[in-house]
C-alpha cells in the first residue's frame, strides 16, 4: 500500500508539472509561492514522483497514439480534398510535403531494399508509351 507523503496542494502541482506546465505556470495556478515549490522540486522524493508522473502520462500517450494518428490523417485527408477553402487546402498540401520531406531525410533505409517505402524510392523520370 502507497503511503501518501505529498499534501493535495503538492500532488496537484506535480500533476500540473507532469502535464508540461513550467514550475512559474504550476505556481501560480494552484496558489503556492515560487520559492516554495523550487524548494519543495529540490527533495529527491518529488523529483521521483514527477518523474513517475510523467513516465505514466507518456504510457497513456503511446497507447492512445495509433488511433490519434489515424484521426489526425483522416483529418488531413479531408483538408486536401476541401473544394471551398483553397487555403485550407494548400496549407494541408504544405504539411504532407514538409511532412514527406522530413521522413524521407530521416531514412536510413537503402531504396530497393526489401522493406524500402515509397518515400525511399528514387525519383524517375516519366517514360514515353509511345516511342
Amino acid at each position: 500500500m502507497k503511503v501518501n507523503v505529498f499534501s493535495p496542494k503538492q500532488e496537484r502541482l506535480l500533476l500540473k508539472l507532469a502535464e508540461g506546465a513550467s514550475q512559474r505556470q504550476a505556481s501560480r495556478e494552484i496558489g503556492m509561492h515560487p520559492v516554495t515549490v523550487c524548494r519543495f522540486m529540490s527533495k529527491p522524493e518529488a523529483r521521483q514522483e514527477l518523474e513517475r508522473l510523467r513516465s505514466e502520462s507518456e504510457q497513456r500517450l503511446l497507447q492512445r497514439l495509433p488511433t490519434l494518428i489515424d484521426q489526425a490523417l483522416d483529418t488531413l485527408e479531408r483538408a486536401l480534398d476541401s473544394k471551398n477553402d483553397p487555403d485550407r487546402r494548400l496549407r494541408a498540401a504544405q504539411f504532407t510535403l514538409r511532412l514527406a520531406e522530413r521522413l524521407s531525410a530521416q531514412s536510413v533505409v537503402k531504396p530497393n531494399s526489401a522493406s524500402a517505402t515509397v518515400i525511399d524510392l528514387p525519383v524517375e523520370p516519366p517514360t514515353d508509351p509511345h516511342p
